[in-house]
C-alpha cells in the first residue's frame, strides 16, 4: 500500500501549535471538489453497442423509463447464472456515485425465499484476482413484482486495482424478467486523505478536552508532512495543530455536558490547499463507570473494570445453555452473536427486550462477555433490519432502546457496529457509534472489514478495528502470509486491531444444497496446526484481541454436511483457545523484550515475535507455507528455552533452529 509511507507510523507526542493567526480557508483551494471528470452513462438506446450479451440478456425496445429502450434479462431455469459485464475506467483518487433504475416482471423465487438479493455491481481486480467490489441490494426494493426503482451506491477504486468491471446479473433461484435503464457512474469527490479520531476513547472527552486525530494520505499528489497542519474547530474553539509523528493533538479545555461537534480540515499551508475535511461528534460529561465498564487504553489494550483483558471469543448465532457451557469450558471469555437482538432461552429466537436481557444474564453466569451486535440494525440490511420491535418503532430508535436497556448490564463488553459494509454506509455506522457513546459512555465499539483499502475509512467507525483473512480454502498449497500483510496495513493506522482467525470450512459459504456433500468436502476445515499458526500470526503481528469465525459453522453448518465433524473440529480449536489464554499475561504486557534475530533463506515464510512478563519470555514463530520453512532464531540471554510443539531445536548459546512443512508454528518458553 503506497499511501502507508505518506503518514507517520509512531505514537502521538504532545501537540505543537502553529504560530500566528488562524488561516482563512477562503484563500485555500478545496482539493476534494471534482472539476471535470468522466461520467459513464448507459441508457441502452444504442442497442447492444459496447456489450457482449450472454444468453438471456437482450435489448428491450420501448420498455425503459419514459418509453425508451432498456436492458432486459429473462430466466426460466433457476440454476442459470449468466453475468453481463463491461470493463470501465475509474480514477483511483475519486469517490463515485453509481446509480441505475430497475424493475421486475413475472418474478418468482424457486426456493421460496423473498429476501432482497443482488442485481448489479462494480468489481475490482488486481492481476485477474478479485480484490473488492460493491453489489446492489436494491436499496430496500424487493425483486418480486418491483416497479421502477432507483438504486444509488457509492464506491471508490482500491489503490492496487488494475481492472474495473461493471456487472449486471440476477441472483440464482429467481425466475422471471428484470429490466435496467439509465445507468450512471459519476465522480462525486476527490479522496486525497481520510481524517480519523484516535482519542478520546469511547468518544468521551476528559476534563482537558484532549483530542487526537490522524490522517491517512493516499492521493496521487504527494504531500510533504512538514507542510501539513490540521485546523480543528471543537465546539467553536479553534486551533491549528502541527503533526507530531503523524498525530494532530490538542487540548481544547473543559466542555459543558453534552455533544461537541468537531470540524477538522487537513491543510497544506505551503500550497494553500484543503486536502480533506471531516465533521464528527464527541461527548462531554462524567463517566458513570458501571460494573463491567470497558474501554481501550492508550496502548490499545482492552480494559474491563480498569484491568487489562484479552478478548478471546467467537462469532456465532443464538446459543443454548449447553453451548454456553461448552464455550466456558474452552476458556472462551467473549462472544459476538449476530442475532444479539433476538437471543432467547435455549437458542430460541425472540423479539423481546426482557428475554434478551435474561439471555445476557445467562452469559454473565457462564463468565462470558457479550459484544452486542447492532450491525444488522442498519437501513441497508434489507429484511433483517427491524423497523418495529417490542413496541418501539424506528430503525435508529430500536438501536437506542437496546443501548439504554443494556448499558449497565455486567455481561456487556461493547458494541459490534459493522460487518464488511461497503464504504458508502460508513457515515451511518459512525453516527451509530456516536449515539452509542452518547447513551453509554462505559463501553467501546468494534468495527470490521477485510478490505485493506477501506481501513482508513473504517478507522473512525469504532474504537477497535477487527480484520479477517481466511486462507484455508480449496487451495492445495495455502499460505498465511496474507494475514501478516493485512495486519501490517491495519496497524499502520496506529489504532487498536483485533484479528479474526478462520474456524470454518469455506464449503459452508458456497450456496451448496444439503446433498452436495462431496462438493462441501472440497473445502477443508483448518487443522489444529493451521489454526494455531493463523492465530499466532495475528499475535505476532500485534493483535490486541481474537474473535474466531465462527461457532455455528462448526456445530450447525459443518455438522449438517459432515455428521460427526463438529466435535472433531471443536477439538482442533480448543487447544488454540487454551494457548491464547496461557499467553494472555504476555500478550498484555508492555515490558521490554530481548531483541531476537531471525534468519531464514526465505524470510517471507517465517514470522516471529517475543513477549516478556516478569522473568519469563515467550517466543512465537510461524511457518507461513507453502512448502518447507526453516529459520535460526537467536534470543540473547535465554539459552535454555524449550519447544512447546516440537518443531524447534536448541543449538546452544541462545540459538534455536525452527523447521516445519507448510503452515505450522511453535512456541519457545
Amino acid at each position: 500500500m503506497k499511501w502507508l509511507s505518506l503518514f507517520a507510523l509512531l505514537t502521538c507526542l504532545p501537540p505543537a501549535l502553529c504560530g500566528g493567526e488562524l488561516p482563512d480557508l477562503n484563500a485555500f483551494t478545496d482539493l476534494t471538489k471534482v472539476t471535470g471528470g468522466k461520467v459513464i452513462q448507459e441508457s441502452f438506446d444504442r442497442g447492444s453497442e459496447g456489450w457482449n450479451l450472454p444468453d438471456g440478456f437482450a435489448i428491450a425496445p420501448r420498455m425503459g423509463l419514459n418509453g425508451t429502450d432498456a436492458l432486459s434479462y429473462t430466466r426460466s431455469n433457476p440454476d442459470d447464472y449468466p453475468i453481463l459485464s463491461r470493463d470501465i475506467e475509474l480514477d483511483k483518487d475519486t469517490t463515485y456515485t453509481f446509480r441505475f433504475w430497475f424493475r421486475t416482471e413475472g418474478m418468482s423465487v424457486y426456493t421460496g425465499k423473498t429476501e432482497i438479493r443482488w442485481v448489479a455491481g462494480i468489481e475490482y481486480y488486481e492481476k485477474d484476482k478479485w480484490i473488492a467490489g460493491i453489489s446492489s441490494d436494491a436499496n430496500g426494493a424487493h425483486l418480486l413484482n418491483q416497479p421502477w426503482k432507483e438504486v444509488v451506491l457509492k464506491t471508490r477504486p482500491p489503490r492496487n486495482c488494475d481492472r474495473v468491471r461493471l456487472i449486471f446479473y440476477l441472483e440464482s433461484n429467481y425466475v422471471g424478467k428484470i429490466f435496467y435503464d439509465n445507468v450512471v457512474i459519476e465522480p462525486e469527490s476527490k479522496i486525497g486523505a481520510e481524517i480519523y479520531d484516535t482519542r478520546p476513547g469511547n468518544l468521551r472527552l476528559n476534563g482537558k478536552g484532549h483530542i487526537e486525530l490522524r490522517a491517512a494520505l493516499f492521493g496521487s499528489e504527494r504531500q510533504n508532512p512538514d507542510d501539513l497542519a490540521m485546523l480543528v474547530d471543537a465546539g467553536g474553539r479553534k486551533q491549528l495543530l502541527r503533526g507530531q509523528d503523524g498525530c494532530y493533538a490538542g487540548d481544547f479545555g473543559e466542555f459543558p455536558d453534552g455533544e461537541v461537534t468537531i470540524k477538522a480540515s487537513l491543510l497544506n499551508l505551503r500550497n494553500k490547499t484543503i486536502i480533506t475535511a471531516k465533521v464528527f461528534r464527541l461527548h462531554a460529561g462524567e463517566k458513570t463507570r458501571v460494573a463491567g465498564a470497558s474501554e481501550i487504553d492508550d496502548a490499545g489494550f482492552t480494559r474491563v473494570d480498569g484491568k487489562r483483558f484479552l478478548p478471546v471469543g467467537f462469532f456465532g448465532d443464538n446459543l443454548t445453555d449447553a453451548d454456553m457451557k461448552r464455550l466456558q469450558s474452552a476458556q472462551v471469555n467473549c462472544y459476538m452473536p449476530y442475532t444479539s437482538m433476538f437471543m432467547g432461552k435455549n437458542g430460541t429466537y425472540v423479539e423481546s427486550f426482557k428475554e434478551v436481557a435474561r439471555t445476557m444474564d445467562r452469559f454473565r453466569q457462564h463468565g462470558i462477555k457479550v459484544l452486542f451486535a447492532l450491525n444488522g440494525q442498519n437501513p441497508s440490511q434489507g429484511n433483517f433490519v427491524r423497523k418495529e420491535y417490542d413496541g418501539i418503532k424506528g430503525v435508529r430508535e430500536i438501536s437506542e432502546a437496546f443501548i439504554r436497556r443494556l448499558a449497565a448490564h455486567p455481561a456487556m463488553l461493547g458494541y459490534y457496529l459493522s460487518d464488511e459494509n461497503p464504504v458508502h454506509e460508513l457515515p451511518y455506522i459512525r453516527s451509530i457509534r456516536e449515539t452509542a457513546a452518547k447513551l453509554d459512555p462505559d463501553h467501546f465499539s468494534v468495527t470490521l472489514t477485510f478490505v485493506p483499502d477501506d481501513f482508513p475509512f473504517y478507522a473512525s467507525t469504532g474504537d477497535v478495528l477487527a480484520v479477517d483473512n481466511y486462507p484455508i480454502d480449496d487451495n492445495r498449497y495455502p499460505t498465511i502470509t496474507p494475514i501478516y500483510d493485512v495486519m501490517k496495513t491495519a496497524n499502520a493506522l496506529k489504532i487498536p486491531v483485533w484479528f479474526v482467525p478462520q474456524a470454518f470450512s469455506w464449503g459452508g459459504f458456497k450456496n451448496l444444497k444439503p446433498d452436495q456433500k462431496e462438493e462441501f468436502a472440497r473445502y477443508p476445515f483448518p487443522t489444529e496446526q493451521q489454526l494455531r499458526a493463523m492465530t499466532l500470526a495475528g499475535a505476532i503481528a500485534g493483535a490486541k484481541g481474537f474473535l474466531f469465525y465462527n461457532y455455528h459453522s462448526i456445530f450447525k453448518t459443518g455438522e449438517e454436511f459432515q455428521p460427526g465433524s463438529a466435535e472433531e473440529n471443536w477439538k482442533r480449536v480448543t487447544p488454540v483457545v487454551s494457548m491464547l489464554r496461557e499467553l494472555e499475561p504476555f500478550l498484555l504486557s508492555e515490558e521490554t523484550t530481548p531483541k531476537i534475530q531471525v534468519r531464514s533463506i526465505a524470510p517471507q515464510k517465517i514470522g516471529a515475535a517475543v513477549w516478556k512478563n516478569g522473568d519469563e519470555i515467550r517466543v512465537a514463530v510461524t511457518g507461513n507455507g507453502p512448502g518447507k520453512a526453516a529459520a535460526t532464531i537467536t534470543v540473547p540471554g535465554y539459552p535454555n528455552l524449550r519447544s512447546r510443539y516440537g518443531l524447534t531445536e536448541n543449538l546452544g548459546g541462545g540459538k534455536y533452529r525452527f523447521k516445519c512443512s507448510d503452515i505450522d508454528s511453535d512456541l519457545l518458553y
